[in-house]
């Protein structure tokens, strides 16, 4: 049978397969008669010469059919260390009566990065329509989001009066081109596990009380708020019957969107908690988030 050929026979069939590590075809003719010996063992040796001489060759082929046209830079970490002193661009942002709080504070436990972290809190009377609580940065206005390629944060939650409520993050982002932002996406830990879950999407199980968790935001799902129509509410979560999409999936809708500043210089880019969804009593943490753009990754410390 054909299958019986050396092994040197298949790869003159198929040189290039055959080196580069593709399936060549399990019958192999050559001629009309696949049991006669098809070349004698001197004319084999010469021919396994040629062949190994073109080898490297070949070698050199497959390595370049499977580079990529743009491949992964390669990646690169500064650590930035925030203090009330220095917020390195970010902003304490909080709003309401009474307002939740965004504080920076040793700890808890052992943070991530350094030894302190952003501490939020709601009040036991929390006003669930406009009382917040955000840190913002107002640096990357202007950033493509098919830009990112790292978007993390770590968060610990010390008490809350749900199972679910943990600090998330927001993206400000246009998408029309005009400077100014048209979206609002969202990234909520709570929406990353279980029947939450969309295609492409990591499932990063559920928050936990008194323990460091580091969530995946490029690879997480998100929810949107259109700021041309719906401004003031946040009820477009999957509670709410929205639909939550990766952020390949809104790249493939606007591949030039990017992060925006409000008009008003607010930072396009926030991690906080409060609103609506948002429940009294809560005390958590955030710290160690870091933003990747073209492979140079920035992880911002907090620090008290």
């Amino acid at each position: 049978m054909a299958a019986d050929y050396p092994l040197h026979a298949r790869a003159l069939a198929r040189p290039h397969a055959f080196l580069c590590g593709i399936a060549a075809p399990r019958h192999v003719i050559i001629g009309s008669a696949p049991k006669t010996r098809l070349l004698a063992t001197a004319a084999w040796r010469s021919l396994l010469s040629t062949l190994l001489l073109a080898a490297g060759a070949l070698l050199i082929s497959c390595d370049k059919d499977n580079d990529s046209d743009d491949p992964l830079p390669e990646e690169t970490t500064t650590v930035v260390v925030v203090t009330p002193a220095d917020m390195k661009g970010w902003v304490k942002h909080v709003m309401g009566t009474p307002p939740a709080s965004a504080d920076l504070v040793a700890g808890p436990a052992t943070p991530l990065a350094g030894t302190g972290s952003v501490r939020y809190t709601t009040a036991p009377n929390h006003n669930h329509s406009f009382s917040f609580a955000r840190v913002r940065n107002t640096k990357y206005a202007g950033t493509l989001l098919s830009d990112i390629t790292k978007l993390t944060y770590s968060t610990y939650v010390e008490r809350r009066d749900t199972v679910v409520d943990t600090p998330f993050l927001v993206l400000h982002v246009d998408i029309n081109g005009d400077g100014l932002p048209d979206d609002v996406i969202n990234f909520a830990p709570w929406y990353q596990t279980g029947k939450f879950l969309v295609p492409g999407a990591l499932d990063q199980w559920s928050s936990k009380i008194n323990t460091w968790q580091t969530w995946d935001a490029l690879h997480g799902g998100w929810w949107l708020v259109d700021m041309t129509s719906d401004a003031l509410s946040i009820l477009n979560d999957p509670d709410h019957k929205g639909k939550l999409f990766t952020l390949a999936d809104y790249l493939r809708l606007y591949p030039n969107a990017t992060i925006q500043n409000l008009p008003n210089g607010l930072g396009g880019i926030r991690v906080g908690l409060g609103g609506p969804t948002f429940a009294n009593n809560f005390i958590g943490y955030m710290d160690n988030y870091t933003i990747g753009v073209k492979g140079v990754n920035t992880t911002y410390d907090f620090e008290n």
